[in-house]
């Protein structure tokens, strides 16, 4: 099996996750030994080692915070069974996780699935996946619904103002999906 880097990206609600859960679920369809990961600080559906979707499908996961776990996990799972593919939920929020999925793909010859978003509420790219946006294989580039026009929607837009972080975790309390008619923090 000749590995590949997928990543699927996009705003909020515009169904990488569960593009990502369909794909493992095919894996291992197929036969092949997949692990999964998230990033613990995303506890918005559940926090107990589960991928959650916004329609509730699940996928069992391991929880990290940085590239160097994910890698650590891989090394333990990996002398148990021969693992081939690795699939990681919101890689955005993991830090140093572009490292790991190239030390994965190229010198581990390991397929990973990764789904993502790729720009902030600001607009801003996130350096990890803007990373891994070059060694990709494959981008989905998902889309969602712009609620204002029902037009497709390529940005997040956070709905409160007054908090800059770039990583806020939350779901539809917070943000909306947008087309960039309606984006309203347009200030590039």
């Amino acid at each position: 099996m000749v590995p590949e880097l997928v990543l699927y990206v996009g705003p909020m609600f515009s169904g990488k996750s569960t593009r990502l859960v369909r794909k493992i679920n095919r894996c291992k369809i197929a036969g092949r030994n997949i692990i999964s990961f998230k990033p613990i600080m995303d506890n918005r559906y559940t926090s107990d080692g589960y991928i959650v979707t916004h329609d509730d499908s699940h996928a069992k996961c391991f929880l990290i915070s940085k590239g160097s776990q994910l890698i650590e996990i891989f090394d333990q799972e990996h002398s148990k069974s021969t693992i081939d593919s690795v699939a990681i939920d919101e890689a955005f929020m993991i830090d140093d996780i572009a490292d790991a999925v190239v030390e994965l793909f190229y010198n581990r010859k390991v397929s990973v699935y990764i789904s993502s978003l790729d720009l902030s509420f600001s607009l801003s790219p996130f350096d990890e996946i803007a990373t891994l946006l070059s060694h990709a294989t494959k981008v989905k580039k998902c889309k969602a619904v712009c609620p204002t026009c029902g037009e497709d929607a390529s940005y997040t837009m956070r709905k409160s103002s007054g908090n800059n972080s770039q990583i806020t975790v939350g779901g539809s309390e917070l943000y909306e999906p947008r087309c960039l008619s309606h984006y309203a923090n347009l200030n590039i």
